[in-house]
């Protein structure tokens, strides 16, 4: 299985292959692309979600007062728009502090996680 679409907040997605689902974060000036060679492979046992954040690639701008839940949150929309209750959720820099705060802020939709590059203490 192969969809890609924008939802109807915005946000531009991917969904590749069968299973478990998995959800990639991409980090900050960087779009769903980074997981490309990646997603091949994993999607042979999973569902494979990839998506541009607020503001990069195809998904719409964030507001001015844009906070990291915000992001989080967007992430959580699309999930509901795929009909999917919990994944594991893998984030690579600001990415990873996004499925952090998924972890943190909406417990039930992260079965596992996984920080790659996660930055520390930024504004």
């Amino acid at each position: 299985m192969s969809r890609t679409g924008v939802d109807p907040r915005g946000t531009a997605f991917t969904v590749q292959g069968e299973g478990t689902p998995v959800l990639l974060v991409h980090g900050v000036g960087l779009d769903a692309r980074i997981w490309d060679l990646m997603v091949p492979a994993l999607a042979l046992n999973h569902r494979v979600v990839t998506y541009d954040m607020l503001g990069h690639g195809g998904s719409a701008l964030p507001t001015p007062e844009v906070k990291l839940r915000d992001y989080a949150l967007q992430a959580c929309r699309l999930l509901d728009h795929l009909g999917i209750a919990s994944c594991a959720a893998v984030g690579f820099s600001m990415g990873a502090l996004v499925v952090e705060e998924m972890a943190v802020g909406h417990p039930d939709r992260v079965d596992r996680l996984v920080a790659i590059s996660g930055v520390y203490d930024r504004p």
